[in-house]
Protein backbone atom coordinates (compact mmCIF):
# COMPACT_ATOMS: atom_id res chain seq x y z
CA UNK A 1 0.00 0.00 0.00
CA UNK A 2 1.02 3.61 -0.43
CA UNK A 3 3.05 5.23 2.31
CA UNK A 4 3.73 8.86 1.41
CA UNK A 5 6.33 10.19 3.83
CA UNK A 6 7.34 13.14 1.62
CA UNK A 7 4.81 15.28 -0.26
CA UNK A 8 7.27 15.55 -3.14
CA UNK A 9 6.52 11.88 -3.81
CA UNK A 10 2.84 12.42 -4.70
CA UNK A 11 1.69 14.34 -7.80
CA UNK A 12 -2.02 14.19 -6.88
CA UNK A 13 -3.06 12.30 -10.03
CA UNK A 14 -5.77 10.32 -8.16
CA UNK A 15 -4.93 7.10 -10.01
CA UNK A 16 -4.61 5.29 -6.69
CA UNK A 17 -8.08 6.29 -5.48
CA UNK A 18 -9.62 5.19 -8.77
CA UNK A 19 -7.75 1.88 -8.87
CA UNK A 20 -8.58 0.81 -5.31
CA UNK A 21 -11.06 -2.12 -5.46
CA UNK A 22 -12.26 -1.41 -1.91
CA UNK A 23 -12.72 2.34 -2.44
CA UNK A 24 -10.72 2.95 0.72
CA UNK A 25 -8.59 5.82 -0.61
CA UNK A 26 -9.97 9.32 -0.21
CA UNK A 27 -8.37 12.48 -1.60
CA UNK A 28 -8.11 15.10 1.16
CA UNK A 29 -6.83 18.66 1.23
CA UNK A 30 -3.58 19.35 3.07
CA UNK A 31 -2.42 22.58 4.73
CA UNK A 32 -1.23 23.96 1.38
CA UNK A 33 -4.55 23.42 -0.39
CA UNK A 34 -3.44 20.36 -2.41
CA UNK A 35 -5.15 16.97 -2.52
CA UNK A 36 -3.40 13.84 -1.23
CA UNK A 37 -4.58 10.24 -0.84
CA UNK A 38 -5.61 9.09 2.64
CA UNK A 39 -6.08 5.35 3.16
CA UNK A 40 -8.69 3.78 5.44
CA UNK A 41 -6.53 0.93 6.76
CA UNK A 42 -9.53 -0.77 8.36
CA UNK A 43 -10.86 -1.52 4.87
CA UNK A 44 -7.60 -1.88 2.91
CA UNK A 45 -6.75 -5.45 1.85
CA UNK A 46 -3.17 -4.56 0.83
CA UNK A 47 -3.68 -5.62 -2.81
CA UNK A 48 -0.96 -3.26 -4.01
CA UNK A 49 -2.92 -1.78 -6.90
CA UNK A 50 -2.45 1.75 -5.58
CA UNK A 51 1.32 1.33 -5.84
CA UNK A 52 1.15 -0.25 -9.31
CA UNK A 53 -0.65 2.74 -10.84
CA UNK A 54 1.43 5.45 -9.13
CA UNK A 55 3.50 7.38 -11.73
CA UNK A 56 6.02 8.42 -9.08
CA UNK A 57 6.75 4.86 -7.93
CA UNK A 58 6.54 3.43 -11.45
CA UNK A 59 8.33 5.86 -13.73
CA UNK A 60 7.97 5.11 -17.42
CA UNK A 61 10.78 5.04 -19.97
CA UNK A 62 11.27 8.19 -22.03
CA UNK A 63 10.05 8.04 -25.61
CA UNK A 64 12.06 9.57 -28.44
CA UNK A 65 10.84 12.68 -30.17
CA UNK A 66 10.08 11.46 -33.66
CA UNK A 67 9.15 14.83 -35.14
CA UNK A 68 8.68 18.42 -33.99
CA UNK A 69 6.40 21.00 -35.60
CA UNK A 70 5.12 24.54 -35.47
CA UNK A 71 1.31 24.43 -35.94
CA UNK A 72 -1.43 26.99 -36.61
CA UNK A 73 -5.16 26.31 -36.61
CA UNK A 74 -6.74 27.59 -39.85
CA UNK A 75 -9.56 29.18 -37.81
CA UNK A 76 -8.57 32.60 -36.47
CA UNK A 77 -11.49 32.42 -34.04
CA UNK A 78 -10.20 29.17 -32.51
CA UNK A 79 -6.68 30.60 -32.37
CA UNK A 80 -8.03 33.56 -30.41
CA UNK A 81 -9.93 31.27 -28.03
CA UNK A 82 -6.90 29.00 -27.49
CA UNK A 83 -3.78 29.55 -25.41
CA UNK A 84 -1.39 29.10 -28.33
CA UNK A 85 -2.11 28.10 -31.93
CA UNK A 86 -5.22 25.95 -31.50
CA UNK A 87 -3.59 22.53 -31.94
CA UNK A 88 -5.75 20.86 -29.26
CA UNK A 89 -8.92 21.78 -31.15
CA UNK A 90 -7.58 20.29 -34.40
CA UNK A 91 -7.09 16.86 -32.84
CA UNK A 92 -10.30 17.10 -30.81
CA UNK A 93 -12.40 17.86 -33.87
CA UNK A 94 -10.87 14.90 -35.71
CA UNK A 95 -11.78 12.63 -32.78
CA UNK A 96 -15.35 13.94 -32.53
CA UNK A 97 -15.85 13.64 -36.29
CA UNK A 98 -15.07 9.95 -35.83
CA UNK A 99 -17.73 9.62 -33.10
CA UNK A 100 -15.13 9.66 -30.36
CA UNK A 101 -14.91 11.32 -26.95
CA UNK A 102 -12.53 14.04 -25.74
CA UNK A 103 -11.27 14.43 -22.15
CA UNK A 104 -9.93 17.78 -20.97
CA UNK A 105 -9.86 20.28 -18.11
CA UNK A 106 -12.77 22.65 -17.47
CA UNK A 107 -13.95 25.04 -14.78
CA UNK A 108 -16.65 23.82 -12.40
CA UNK A 109 -19.41 26.00 -10.92
CA UNK A 110 -17.04 27.30 -8.22
CA UNK A 111 -14.25 27.99 -10.74
CA UNK A 112 -12.19 25.06 -9.58
CA UNK A 113 -10.69 22.89 -12.34
CA UNK A 114 -11.82 19.33 -13.08
CA UNK A 115 -11.33 16.74 -15.80
CA UNK A 116 -14.42 16.02 -17.87
CA UNK A 117 -15.34 14.67 -21.29
CA UNK A 118 -17.40 15.87 -24.25
CA UNK A 119 -18.88 14.17 -27.30
CA UNK A 120 -20.10 17.26 -29.18
CA UNK A 121 -18.02 19.83 -31.09
CA UNK A 122 -19.90 22.77 -29.55
CA UNK A 123 -18.75 21.68 -26.08
CA UNK A 124 -15.03 21.88 -26.89
CA UNK A 125 -14.88 25.55 -25.91
CA UNK A 126 -14.95 24.66 -22.20
CA UNK A 127 -11.61 22.86 -22.61
CA UNK A 128 -9.84 25.61 -24.57
CA UNK A 129 -7.42 27.88 -22.78
CA UNK A 130 -4.89 27.21 -20.02
CA UNK A 131 -6.14 26.83 -16.45
CA UNK A 132 -3.34 27.43 -13.99
CA UNK A 133 -4.76 25.41 -11.11
CA UNK A 134 -4.20 21.73 -10.29
CA UNK A 135 -6.98 19.74 -11.94
CA UNK A 136 -9.05 17.13 -10.11
CA UNK A 137 -9.13 13.86 -12.08
CA UNK A 138 -11.83 12.22 -9.99
CA UNK A 139 -13.25 9.22 -11.93
CA UNK A 140 -12.12 10.12 -15.44
CA UNK A 141 -9.48 7.37 -15.74
CA UNK A 142 -12.15 4.77 -15.04
CA UNK A 143 -14.58 6.51 -17.41
CA UNK A 144 -11.97 6.61 -20.19
CA UNK A 145 -11.33 2.88 -19.72
CA UNK A 146 -15.06 2.23 -20.03
CA UNK A 147 -15.20 4.12 -23.33
CA UNK A 148 -12.10 2.33 -24.61
CA UNK A 149 -13.48 -1.10 -23.80
CA UNK A 150 -16.65 -0.19 -25.67
CA UNK A 151 -14.61 0.59 -28.77
CA UNK A 152 -14.89 4.40 -28.64
CA UNK A 153 -12.05 6.52 -29.98
CA UNK A 154 -10.76 8.44 -26.93
CA UNK A 155 -8.57 11.54 -26.73
CA UNK A 156 -7.25 12.20 -23.23
CA UNK A 157 -5.38 15.46 -22.65
CA UNK A 158 -3.65 16.48 -19.44
CA UNK A 159 -0.39 17.18 -17.63
CA UNK A 160 2.51 14.75 -18.19
CA UNK A 161 1.96 13.16 -14.77
CA UNK A 162 -1.75 12.69 -15.52
CA UNK A 163 -0.97 10.92 -18.79
CA UNK A 164 1.67 8.72 -17.12
CA UNK A 165 -0.86 7.87 -14.40
CA UNK A 166 -3.56 7.07 -16.98
CA UNK A 167 -1.18 4.70 -18.78
CA UNK A 168 -0.37 2.92 -15.50
CA UNK A 169 -4.05 2.79 -14.58
CA UNK A 170 -5.08 1.22 -17.89
CA UNK A 171 -2.29 -1.35 -17.68
CA UNK A 172 -2.30 -2.01 -21.43
CA UNK A 173 -2.17 -0.23 -24.76
CA UNK A 174 -5.39 0.64 -26.57
CA UNK A 175 -5.29 1.31 -30.30
CA UNK A 176 -8.31 3.60 -29.89
CA UNK A 177 -6.61 5.83 -27.27
CA UNK A 178 -4.84 9.08 -28.20
CA UNK A 179 -2.94 10.87 -25.44
CA UNK A 180 -1.72 14.47 -25.51
CA UNK A 181 0.09 16.23 -22.70
CA UNK A 182 1.42 19.78 -22.56
CA UNK A 183 4.81 21.10 -21.56
CA UNK A 184 4.08 21.82 -17.92
CA UNK A 185 5.66 24.44 -15.65
CA UNK A 186 3.90 23.03 -12.57
CA UNK A 187 0.45 23.00 -10.98
CA UNK A 188 -0.63 25.68 -8.46
CA UNK A 189 -2.55 25.02 -5.26
CA UNK A 190 -6.35 24.82 -5.67
CA UNK A 191 -6.67 26.24 -2.16
CA UNK A 192 -4.58 29.30 -2.96
CA UNK A 193 -6.57 29.81 -6.17
CA UNK A 194 -9.91 29.73 -4.35
CA UNK A 195 -8.72 32.19 -1.73
CA UNK A 196 -7.27 34.51 -4.35
CA UNK A 197 -10.56 34.40 -6.28
CA UNK A 198 -12.56 35.06 -3.12
CA UNK A 199 -10.43 38.11 -2.32
CA UNK A 200 -10.83 39.42 -5.85
CA UNK A 201 -14.59 38.91 -5.78
CA UNK A 202 -14.89 40.77 -2.47
CA UNK A 203 -12.79 43.63 -3.86
CA UNK A 204 -14.92 43.83 -7.01
CA UNK A 205 -18.09 43.77 -4.92
CA UNK A 206 -16.90 46.68 -2.77
CA UNK A 207 -15.94 48.64 -5.87
CA UNK A 208 -19.40 48.04 -7.31
CA UNK A 209 -21.07 49.20 -4.10
CA UNK A 210 -18.91 52.34 -4.01
CA UNK A 211 -19.91 53.15 -7.58
CA UNK A 212 -23.64 52.57 -7.01
CA UNK A 213 -25.63 55.63 -5.88
CA UNK A 214 -28.83 53.76 -5.02
CA UNK A 215 -28.25 52.70 -1.39
CA UNK A 216 -31.10 50.16 -1.48
CA UNK A 217 -29.51 48.51 -4.49
CA UNK A 218 -26.02 48.78 -2.98
CA UNK A 219 -26.91 46.64 0.03
CA UNK A 220 -27.47 43.59 -2.16
CA UNK A 221 -24.68 44.04 -4.70
CA UNK A 222 -22.19 41.81 -2.93
CA UNK A 223 -24.58 38.86 -3.12
CA UNK A 224 -25.58 39.65 -6.71
CA UNK A 225 -22.08 39.93 -8.22
CA UNK A 226 -21.64 36.83 -10.38
CA UNK A 227 -18.48 35.65 -12.14
CA UNK A 228 -19.33 34.31 -15.59
CA UNK A 229 -15.89 33.74 -17.08
CA UNK A 230 -12.17 33.53 -16.26
CA UNK A 231 -9.30 33.54 -18.73
CA UNK A 232 -5.70 33.07 -17.62
CA UNK A 233 -4.49 33.66 -21.18
CA UNK A 234 -6.57 36.50 -22.63
CA UNK A 235 -5.25 37.61 -26.02
CA UNK A 236 -7.76 40.36 -26.88
CA UNK A 237 -6.21 43.68 -25.94
CA UNK A 238 -2.96 42.03 -24.83
CA UNK A 239 -1.76 39.71 -27.58
CA UNK A 240 -0.56 36.11 -27.52
CA UNK A 241 2.87 36.78 -26.02
CA UNK A 242 1.85 39.42 -23.45
CA UNK A 243 -1.40 37.79 -22.43
CA UNK A 244 -3.69 39.03 -19.71
CA UNK A 245 -5.64 37.64 -16.76
CA UNK A 246 -9.36 38.41 -17.09
CA UNK A 247 -12.44 37.99 -14.88
CA UNK A 248 -15.83 38.48 -16.52
CA UNK A 249 -19.13 38.84 -14.75
CA UNK A 250 -22.67 40.13 -14.72
CA UNK A 251 -22.88 43.91 -14.75
CA UNK A 252 -24.27 45.47 -11.58
CA UNK A 253 -26.54 47.94 -13.36
CA UNK A 254 -27.26 45.78 -16.41
CA UNK A 255 -27.56 42.23 -15.17
CA UNK A 256 -28.14 40.84 -18.66
CA UNK A 257 -24.67 41.80 -19.91
CA UNK A 258 -21.36 39.97 -19.61
CA UNK A 259 -18.67 42.51 -18.81
CA UNK A 260 -14.98 42.51 -17.94
CA UNK A 261 -14.83 43.04 -14.18
CA UNK A 262 -11.06 42.69 -13.81
CA UNK A 263 -8.23 42.88 -16.36
CA UNK A 264 -4.50 42.75 -15.75
CA UNK A 265 -1.40 41.81 -17.74
CA UNK A 266 -0.15 38.42 -16.51
CA UNK A 267 3.25 39.82 -15.52
CA UNK A 268 1.51 42.29 -13.17
CA UNK A 269 -1.01 39.87 -11.67
CA UNK A 270 -0.12 38.54 -8.18
CA UNK A 271 -1.60 35.08 -8.77
CA UNK A 272 0.27 34.61 -12.05
CA UNK A 273 3.49 35.95 -10.52
CA UNK A 274 3.16 33.43 -7.67
CA UNK A 275 2.66 30.60 -10.17
CA UNK A 276 5.48 31.58 -12.54
CA UNK A 277 7.94 32.11 -9.66
CA UNK A 278 7.10 28.62 -8.27
CA UNK A 279 5.75 29.82 -4.94
CA UNK A 280 2.36 28.13 -5.27
CA UNK A 281 3.20 24.98 -7.26
CA UNK A 282 2.90 21.45 -5.87
CA UNK A 283 6.02 20.06 -4.13
CA UNK A 284 6.20 17.10 -6.56
CA UNK A 285 6.55 19.50 -9.50
CA UNK A 286 10.18 20.00 -8.45
CA UNK A 287 10.76 16.26 -9.08
CA UNK A 288 8.34 15.61 -11.93
CA UNK A 289 8.28 11.89 -12.83
CA UNK A 290 7.07 12.46 -16.39
CA UNK A 291 9.36 15.01 -18.06
CA UNK A 292 11.13 14.52 -21.39
CA UNK A 293 8.75 12.00 -22.93
CA UNK A 294 8.39 9.87 -19.79
CA UNK A 295 4.64 10.31 -19.81
CA UNK A 296 4.71 8.27 -23.04
CA UNK A 297 2.07 10.52 -24.56
CA UNK A 298 1.52 10.26 -28.28
CA UNK A 299 2.01 14.00 -28.61
CA UNK A 300 3.20 16.89 -26.41
CA UNK A 301 2.04 20.45 -27.11
CA UNK A 302 3.07 23.93 -25.98
CA UNK A 303 3.30 27.57 -27.00
CA UNK A 304 5.96 28.08 -29.66
CA UNK A 305 7.74 30.97 -27.99
CA UNK A 306 10.47 32.33 -30.22
CA UNK A 307 8.85 31.39 -33.53
CA UNK A 308 9.19 35.02 -34.67
CA UNK A 309 12.98 34.74 -34.51
CA UNK A 310 12.98 31.34 -36.24
CA UNK A 311 10.57 32.09 -39.08
CA UNK A 312 8.94 35.52 -39.32
CA UNK A 313 6.65 34.29 -42.10
CA UNK A 314 5.19 31.55 -39.89
CA UNK A 315 4.80 33.80 -36.86
CA UNK A 316 1.20 34.72 -36.06
CA UNK A 317 0.16 37.26 -33.38
CA UNK A 318 -2.87 35.04 -32.71
CA UNK A 319 -0.58 32.24 -31.52
CA UNK A 320 1.52 29.31 -32.72
CA UNK A 321 1.62 25.81 -31.20
CA UNK A 322 4.73 23.70 -30.71
CA UNK A 323 4.17 19.96 -31.14
CA UNK A 324 6.43 17.00 -30.27
CA UNK A 325 5.41 13.63 -31.73
CA UNK A 326 6.47 10.56 -29.70
CA UNK A 327 4.70 7.61 -31.34
CA UNK A 328 3.61 6.15 -34.68
CA UNK A 329 0.04 6.87 -33.61
CA UNK A 330 1.02 10.50 -33.15
CA UNK A 331 2.53 10.53 -36.64
CA UNK A 332 -0.69 9.10 -38.04
CA UNK A 333 -2.79 11.77 -36.32
CA UNK A 334 -0.56 14.56 -37.62
CA UNK A 335 -1.01 13.32 -41.19
CA UNK A 336 -4.79 13.61 -40.86
CA UNK A 337 -4.87 17.22 -39.65
CA UNK A 338 -5.63 20.08 -42.02
CA UNK A 339 -3.52 23.00 -40.80
CA UNK A 340 -0.44 25.11 -41.39
CA UNK A 341 2.56 23.07 -40.31
CA UNK A 342 6.32 23.57 -40.25
CA UNK A 343 9.00 21.06 -39.22
CA UNK A 344 11.48 22.35 -36.65
CA UNK A 345 14.72 21.13 -35.05
CA UNK A 346 15.99 21.02 -31.43
CA UNK A 347 18.01 24.19 -31.99
CA UNK A 348 14.75 25.98 -32.83
CA UNK A 349 13.10 25.14 -29.53
CA UNK A 350 15.76 24.57 -26.90
CA UNK A 351 15.94 28.10 -25.49
CA UNK A 352 12.22 28.66 -25.01
CA UNK A 353 10.88 25.32 -23.79
CA UNK A 354 13.11 24.19 -20.95
CA UNK A 355 10.13 22.76 -19.05
CA UNK A 356 9.95 19.86 -21.51
CA UNK A 357 13.01 18.32 -19.84
CA UNK A 358 13.46 20.11 -16.53
CA UNK A 359 11.32 20.33 -13.40
CA UNK A 360 10.62 23.69 -11.76
CA UNK A 361 12.64 24.33 -8.58
CA UNK A 362 10.57 25.35 -5.58
CA UNK A 363 10.79 28.99 -4.56
CA UNK A 364 13.12 29.50 -1.55
CA UNK A 365 10.36 31.41 0.29
CA UNK A 366 7.65 28.89 -0.50
CA UNK A 367 7.45 27.48 3.04
CA UNK A 368 7.20 30.97 4.51
CA UNK A 369 4.34 31.78 2.13
CA UNK A 370 2.36 28.67 3.00
CA UNK A 371 2.86 29.25 6.74
CA UNK A 372 0.85 32.49 6.40
CA UNK A 373 -1.51 32.06 3.44
CA UNK A 374 -4.57 30.98 5.43
CA UNK A 375 -4.47 33.84 7.94
CA UNK A 376 -3.38 36.68 5.65
CA UNK A 377 -4.29 38.06 2.24
CA UNK A 378 -2.81 35.86 -0.48
CA UNK A 379 -2.73 38.85 -2.84
CA UNK A 380 -0.48 40.78 -0.45
CA UNK A 381 1.65 37.73 0.32
CA UNK A 382 2.18 36.92 -3.35
CA UNK A 383 3.18 40.52 -4.03
CA UNK A 384 5.62 40.30 -1.14
CA UNK A 385 7.20 36.94 -1.93
CA UNK A 386 7.12 36.98 -5.74
CA UNK A 387 9.32 40.05 -6.00
CA UNK A 388 12.84 38.68 -6.69
CA UNK A 389 15.95 40.09 -5.07
CA UNK A 390 19.06 40.94 -7.12
CA UNK A 391 20.67 37.70 -5.88
CA UNK A 392 17.58 35.73 -6.93
CA UNK A 393 17.76 37.27 -10.40
CA UNK A 394 21.46 36.40 -10.74
CA UNK A 395 20.88 32.81 -9.61
CA UNK A 396 18.01 32.50 -12.07
CA UNK A 397 20.12 33.73 -15.01
CA UNK A 398 22.95 31.33 -14.18
CA UNK A 399 20.53 28.43 -13.80
CA UNK A 400 18.84 29.20 -17.14
CA UNK A 401 22.20 29.23 -18.93
CA UNK A 402 23.20 25.87 -17.45
CA UNK A 403 19.79 24.30 -18.13
CA UNK A 404 19.71 25.48 -21.73
CA UNK A 405 23.17 24.11 -22.46
CA UNK A 406 22.17 20.76 -20.96
CA UNK A 407 18.75 20.76 -22.62
CA UNK A 408 20.20 21.22 -26.11
CA UNK A 409 22.27 18.06 -25.59
CA UNK A 410 19.33 16.06 -24.22
CA UNK A 411 16.87 17.10 -26.92
CA UNK A 412 19.30 16.17 -29.65
CA UNK A 413 19.57 12.70 -28.11
CA UNK A 414 15.79 12.35 -27.85
CA UNK A 415 15.02 13.42 -31.40
CA UNK A 416 14.83 10.55 -33.86
CA UNK A 417 17.74 10.40 -36.33
CA UNK A 418 16.48 11.18 -39.82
Amino acid sequence: MLDIKDNKMCCGCEACSQACPKACIEMRVDDEGFFYPVIDYAICVDCGLCEKVCPVINKREALLVREAYAIKNPSKFIQQQSSSGGFFSLVSEYVLQNKGVVFGARFDKDWGVRMDYVEERNDLSKFRGSKYVQCRNEETFAKAREFLKNGKLVLYTGTPCQIAALKNFLGRDYTNLITIDFICHGVPSPGVWQKYLSEQKNKLSLQSIANEKDTFLSSSLKERLEITGINFREKAGFGWEKFGFIIRGMSVSKMDQNQILFSEMHSHNPYMKGFLSNITIRPSCSLCPAKGGRSQSDISMADFWGIKEIDKRFYDPNGVSLVFVHTEKGDSIMEKLVCEKKSVTPDDIVFTNISYMHSSPLHPKRIAFFSRWKSESVVKLLEEFAKPSLLDKLKFIIRMILIKLNLNYKLNKLLKKR
